[in-house]
């Protein structure tokens, strides 16, 4: 089946009606094996299977959103450095001056300096990024989309944030240290990722909102 047939066939249904199918078919097999599977079992199943790969398919609708790729690209960037600058600008502020727990019951080594110090970090590295892609960029980003971005990547890098605490949860009510071994010494994918499945989300939200504006 050639691409384009494939995408006509895929874009013609609606994408709710393959979350319905999935979740069918899930309900389905609880009722099958009703005597070790439960709801919970279940409900992981639908989220793992359909909020992770739609998180990681943003990638690419954010790569294609635009004529120029090039600007697709640079947006994706964005969103990974709201996620990784974040974690890794709070890490080294919190070593450094940390004195107050963010979330104690969560994450234990997280702290208030940690997490302020993570959103300057994060602005300070996309003021660099967008810089230099406005420097070397084909058509560069205007002003006024420049200023939003600046502006909105301290709450998309919160964003990133609360989904590092939030794959923290999951991973204390299923009694896991990390998500994977796949990286040694850093967990799974997930692990590397979790953040980054807020951030993209949120990204994609701006480009859509202001898309039409600017």
């Amino acid at each position: 089946m050639s691409e384009e047939v494939y995408g006509s066939i895929t874009g013609f249904i609606p994408n709710i009606v393959f979350v319905i199918a999935l979740c069918l078919v899930f309900l389905l097999a609880m009722l099958k094996g009703y005597a070790y599977t439960t709801f919970e079992d279940v409900s992981v199943s639908v989220f793992a299977s359909v909020a992770v790969p739609f998180g990681f398919s943003l990638f690419i609708k954010i790569r294609d959103m635009f004529d120029n790729q090039q600007y697709g690209i640079y947006l994706i960037f964005y969103s990974l450095i709201c996620a990784l600058a974040t974690d890794t600008g709070a890490q080294l502020t919190g070593m450094a001056i940390g004195k107050h727990k963010m979330s104690p019951n969560i994450s234990p080594k997280k702290t208030v300096e940690g997490a302020v110090g993570g959103l300057v970090f994060s602005m300070l590295l996309n003021s660099v990024a967008l810089t230099i892609y406005n420097k070397t960029a084909i058509v560069p980003i205007e002003s006024n989309m420049a200023t939003v971005l600046l502006a909105l990547c301290i709450p998309v890098s919160f964003m990133g944030m609360m989904g590092d605490l939030s794959a923290s949860v999951l991973k204390r009510n299923f009694g896991v240290k990390d998500f994977g071994k796949i990286f040694p010494g850093h967990g799974g994918v997930m692990d590397r990722m979790d953040s980054t499945l807020f951030t993209l989300p949120c990204t994609y939200a701006i480009i859509l909102v202001t898309k039409n504006i600017f």
